[in-house]
């Protein structure tokens, strides 16, 4: 994919990318040392020619797996900053008079694990390439955390020779071979989706008619202009869009553009004497990964019988039917009893879901499996399931419950597996007035069922046979109100909703956070942007769209910051120099689409005397925060376990008989949420509920995470003369203190 650099070079090092052409001007003589694993790092200068002062030969016959390098330091300096993209480049030459290693040696950049990022693109290149010629090698990478990269020992960008498993015998590092290394480059970068395309419908092919007038026409879209053209998988090139003189066949046809971006599609020659046709029916795949695709060849002609392949003739079935195809372009051929072919290429699609079914983890989580059709015949006959989840996001599935099970009458199982499943996701609240989109993997997860059968004494299968990925979040739904409803694939791609059932008008603080959860419900989500509508009291308004999220999947889960604060209507009201009343706050797609609900926050012009704001954990498995405005008391209980001593003959005075054990305080406290309006009092009491049932709840009020455990009771919900609705509950505080302290320190 394309790349567009969003900095200049940020090598702190660097030279700004002046091209030091004349190595005779550069520090050298440096040595460099060989190891089995780990070479002797040696500094350069950003611009560098090194030099080995000795011999050095490879082992020629080392344990299997061995890596060796040499490894050069590069200098180079920078601030990585977390969720970013950045690639680095440098340009390496070795002189041919002192050719530094043998030619199939490949030259690499490599980073030490200084923080934690993840590696997208890494290219290297033989010593051949680079042999009295400029190459340049990169390394891309996306950051997980920040840091800062240093040029000290153990802490460097390294350039790095590598000679990776077992070394050719003889190879050898040359005395007084020579490596120059140059312009040395850090960019931040993002991607940008090429448009360069092959416009199909205006392609053509002209058959050949036996002697080699064959012809490919080729119409391309978009890129960036002039373009090239290839026939036989880019090894030659040519500017012409024709190819003509061909022979019946399959050409893997390239077309690059100027960035260089580079596309391929196959096309077929047949001969035009072929006394057939073929149609083909394509099924595509159904769930990425899962390989179901599948085509149908339907042939006319009567000089059969026919054989069939899908690998441009290489190997031939007699079926006309091929199944568990992966997503991909296949070269169908049709063969006769004349051994006349004729082909054409079938593209089969990759499936838009990485998942079979997404899951509540409170809500019946199911599996059916079935026994095979002689089951009857078997003695002490059990279905197994095994629920494996992927903990790590890392593709390894770790076992978290396994059960074995008879089938009934018809041979089926139904597994139950939520309690594999209900300890193993959690959540973690978000940090103080997060401001940034964030792809939550705390609360969803992967899972699989590994199947099998069992009979006789047997216990544990010998193999099991995994089931495509399931997806699996925190929270549930009723199971009164919603029996069978499909939230995922029903609800939400129709209503759009965040994760959560508060009402869309909420009252707030002007300095609260507050936080909303978004699951991307559709494939064709694949950008997430937040939009703002102020409101001001001048009687104008302003849009504001913000905070691009790139690289959305179906069935990824964020966490959208929309308080005024954290939300950014607090900064953007500060830039117009206007007082805001109130804004409206909804998701866009990368095509500007709304694709959440809109939800208004009105602001209270000032900050409430009796303000208090409680972030808890919602059914769906979101944080959110309200605010309470109502009077609220708290109380001490302070709990004392008295024990009676023996006194020995000789006790003190100042002994006592009696002594007190296990003293602490528990504080608790009964708040009241005030008054909601009335339009919507009745939403916001009935909502109420999903704050008392909460299992984390948290007293923000003074920007802290303090955990707070709301008592189970009946709480008062009643309105009063004017009908305006309340509720007051109780809550205990979640720590038992044994010792005083006060709470600011003198």
């Amino acid at each position: 994919m394309p790349i567009l650099h969003t900095s200049g070079n940020l090598n702190l090092l660097g030279n700004a990318g002046n091209y030091e052409t004349d190595p005779s001007t550069w520090g050298y003589g440096l040595t460099y040392a060989i190891s089995r694993f780990n070479g002797q790092q040696t500094l350069g200068t950003y611009s560098c020619k090194l030099t080995n002062t000795g011999g050095a030969s490879f082992d020629t016959n080392p344990f299997f797996g061995a890596t060796y390098q040499i490894s050069f330091l590069g200098r180079a300096k920078f601030v990585a900053n977390p969720g970013k993209k950045y690639i680095i480049t440098v340009n390496v030459f070795t002189p041919s008079a002192n050719q530094l290693a043998p030619d199939h040696c490949p030259v690499g950049l490599r980073i030490e694990d200084l923080f934690d990022f993840t590696t997208i693109y890494q290219s290297a290149v033989l010593i051949s390439a680079c042999k009295d010629n400029w190459q340049t090698v990169t390394f891309q990478i996306e950051t997980v955390t920040g840091g800062f990269i240093p040029v000290t020992p153990g802490q460097q960008i390294n350039l790095s020779l590598f000679i990776a498993q077992v070394p050719f015998a003889g190879d050898t590092i040359a005395s007084g071979g020579i490596f120059n290394i140059d312009q040395f480059e850090i960019y931040e970068y993002i991607d940008v989706a090429s448009t360069l395309a092959f416009d199909l419908p205006s392609c053509s092919v002209t058959d050949d008619t036996g002697s080699s007038d064959g012809t490919i026409t080729i119409a391309a879209t978009g890129g960036t202009t002039p373009y090239q053209y290839s026939k036989d998988g880019g090894s030659t090139w040519q500017s012409s869009n024709v190819f003509s003189g061909l022979a019946a066949g399959t050409y893997h046809v390239q077309v690059k553009d100027d960035v260089p971006y580079t596309i391929s599609h196959d096309f077929i020659v047949n001969l035009s004497t072929v006394p057939f046709a073929f149609t083909t029916v394509v099924t595509n795949e159904t769930i990425a990964t899962a390989n179901n695709g599948k085509i149908v060849v339907n042939v006319t002609g009567s000089s059969g019988p026919y054989q069939y392949s899908k690998d441009g003739g290489i190997t031939y079935q007699s079926s006309n039917t091929f199944l568990n195809l992966a997503p991909g372009t296949y070269n169908v051929y049709v063969k006769d009893a004349s051994d006349n072919t004729l082909g054409h290429v079938v593209t089969i699609l990759a499936g838009t879901i990485l998942f079979e079914k997404v899951w509540f983890s409170r809500n019946p989580i199911i599996y059916q499996a079935a026994a095979s059709s002689d089951w009857e015949m078997l003695t002490n006959v059990r279905l197994y399931n095994e629920v494996k989840m992927d903990d790590n996001t890392d593709g390894n599935y770790v076992s978290k419950i396994n059960v074995a099970l008879p089938p009934d009458s018809n041979g089926n199982v139904v597994f139950y597996n939520r309690r594999a499943i209900e300890k193993t996701l959690t959540a973690i609240p978000p940090i103080v007035n997060s401001q940034s989109i964030l792809k939550l993997t705390d609360r969803i997860k992967y899972f699989k069922n590994y199947t099998a059968q069992l009979d006789g004494i047997n216990v544990i299968p010998s193999s099991t046979t995994p089931s495509l990925p399931h997806l699996v979040l925190l929270g549930g739904l009723s199971k009164l109100q919603w029996p069978t409803a499909d939230f995922f694939l029903s609800y939400l791609p129709t209503k759009k909703k965040f994760m959560t059932w508060a009402p869309v008008i909420k009252q707030v603080d002007k300095f609260q956070e507050d936080y909303l959860n978004f699951f991307i419900h559709t494939a064709s989500i694949v950008q997430l942007k937040r939009k703002l509508k102020v409101y001001y009291d001048d009687a104008t308004n302003q849009t504001v769209v913000t905070s691009l999220v790139t690289g959305c999947v179906y069935g990824q889960l964020y966490q959208v910051p929309a308080g005024p604060t954290n939300g950014g209507a607090n900064d953007i009201a500060a830039t117009a120099g206007k007082n805001m009343l109130s804004y409206e706050f909804s998701l866009l797609n990368q095509d500007d689409i709304v694709i959440s609900e809109t939800r208004t926050f009105i602001l209270d012009p000032v900050s409430h005397p009796r303000k208090r704001l409680f972030m808890f954990l919602n059914s769906l498995g979101s944080y959110e925060v309200l605010r309470f405005t109502g009077v609220a008391e708290k109380q001490v209980v302070i709990t004392k376990n008295e024990i009676v001593k023996f006194l020995p003959y000789n006790y003190s005075a100042l002994d006592g008989e009696r002594a007190m054990n296990d003293v602490s305080m528990r504080e608790s406290d009964n708040f009241s949420t005030g008054y909601f309006t009335d339009q919507f009092g009745k939403e916001w009491l009935d909502y109420m509920k999903d704050l008392v049932l909460s299992r984390q709840v948290f007293d923000v009020t003074d920007g802290r995470r303090i955990p707070i455990m709301v008592k189970p009771a009946t709480y008062p919900t009643g309105a009063d003369q004017n009908y305006e609705y309340y509720l007051r509950f109780s809550a205990d505080d979640a720590y038992l203190d044994e010792s005083y302290t006060p709470k600011v320190l003198p």
